[in-house]
C-alpha cells in the first residue's frame, strides 16, 4: 500500500528499502565506541524501520554522516576554543551543546530536522576530546600520560560494548520510546 507522506509503496516487512533480507531483532554492533558521533550502534534498525516511511529511511546515510561533518568542519576551531577558554569551560559547553542536539534529534519531526540536529550535535561535541586531552596532559606528568590516555580511550569502546549488550533487552522490554 502507499504511504501518504511519500506517495510510494512501503518497504516489505523483513526487508530493508533496497530489498535485502533483514531478519528481525537487534543486531550486533557494527563499529567501535559509544560516544557520539562514533560508536557501536546496537542496532534498533528494525524498530526504526517500522516507524518511518520508506522515503524518510532514504535520508539515513545523511543522518548518520551529519555528526562527522559537524566534527570535521569545527575540529580546528574547537582547538582554538579550548586554548582561549580553557578545558573545563569548553568541555562543559561542548557537552551541553552536543547533548542538546542529540536529545532534540530524538524528537525530530522530519529527516531534514534530524540531519541538522545531528550535525549540530557533532559540531558542539567536537570540543570534548580536545579539552579532555588537554586536561589529561595538564594533570599527568610525562611518565604517566600514555597510561592515562589508554585508560581514557578504553572508556569509549567499553561503554559502547555495555550499551550494545543492554540496549536490545531494554528495547524488548520497554519499546523504542
Amino acid at each position: 500500500h502507499q504511504h501518504q507522506a511519500c506517495g510510494r509503496p512501503e518497504a516489505v516487512p523483513g526487508r530493508d528499502p533496497e530489498g535485502d533480507a533483514n531478519p528481525p531483532g537487534p543486531r550486533a554492533p557494527a563499529s567501535h565506541g559509544a560516544a557520539e558521533p562514533h560508536g557501536p550502534r546496537p542496532s534498533l534498525r528494525p524498530h526504526r524501520r517500522a516507524r518511518l516511511p520508506r522515503c524518510a529511511r532514504r535520508a539515513r546515510g545523511a543522518a548518520r554522516g551529519a555528526p562527522f561533518l559537524g566534527w570535521g568542519l569545527f575540529l580546528i576551531g574547537a582547538g582554538f576554543v579550548v586554548d582561549r577558554y580553557g578545558a573545563r569551560r569548553s568541555m562543559l559547553v561542548g557537552t551541553a551543546l552536543g547533548s542538546a542536539g542529540l536529545a532534540a534529534a530524538g524528537f525530530a519531526s522530519s529527516p531534514e530536522a534530524l540531519i541538522v540536529l545531528r550535525f549540530l550535535s557533532g559540531a558542539g561535541s567536537v570540543v570534548v576530546p580536545i579539552a579532555g586531552t588537554r586536561a589529561l596532559f595538564r594533570a599527568y606528568d610525562v611518565g604517566r600520560r600514555g597510561w592515562a590516555l589508554g585508560v581514557r580511550q578504553m572508556a569509549v569502546p567499553l561503554g559502547g560494548t555495555v550499551a550494545a549488550l543492554l540496549l536490545p533487552g531494554l528495547v524488548a522490554v520497554g519499546g523504542i520510546r
